[in-house]
């Protein structure tokens, strides 16, 4: 993304200025209770700003949402170009193509590694640490090498937010014990 130009320090301090005398105005006064407007940390950001509009200027109400609305469109577009992303595709391009319902750490990094340059790959511990974020379960696989239980449950949850490959279902195999 390109760099804005220089800021003009006229306007900054204008506004400056203009939000000390607000915030005065309203230091006493205790802002509204209002239902959520986005979810999750947008709405953690926007909510103290949507406190105020609807103070100063209850009638740009909509205006606002709709100003959300799109925001939250532009993220979930690019929320499929994440490494999360990139993360949830390759367990599925693995669980596509072996049918195994667990996966080497190593494997991961290893077909996220492909093609990239030393200064860009990424380590086992960065991706361990996602992966788990992501919510799997970390196991031992044979030889005491660290890795992950393949959830359809879970993948079937988050695909949906990601534009990637989906599971092809294998039939369950049932291991009495």
């Amino acid at each position: 993304p390109g760099v804005e130009g220089p800021i003009d320090k006229e306007l900054a301090k204008s506004i400056r200025n203009k939000l000390i005398v607000f915030r005065a105005n309203l230091a006493e006064k205790e802002l509204k209770e209002l239902k959520p407007i986005s979810r999750r940390r947008l709405n953690e950001i926007l909510y103290p700003l949507y406190q105020i509009l609807m103070e100063v200027a209850p009638e740009r109400k909509d205006e606002f949402k709709l100003v959300i609305k799109e925001i939250e469109k532009k993220k979930e577009g690019e929320e499929g170009f994440t490494l999360e992303a990139d993360i949830v595709d390759e367990i599925v391009k693995y669980y596509n193509k072996t049918g195994e319902e667990s996966i080497l750490t190593s494997e991961i990094v290893n077909r996220l590694n492909e093609g990239k340059r030393e200064k860009e790959q990424f380590s086992d511990r960065l991706i361990s640490l996602r992966i788990k974020r992501l919510g799997f379960e970390k196991i031992r696989l044979e030889g005491g090498k660290r890795g992950f239980k393949i959830d359809l449950d879970l993948l079937e949850k988050i695909i949906p937010n990601f534009k990637i490959t989906k599971i092809e279902k294998k039939e369950q195999s049932f291991h009495l014990k």
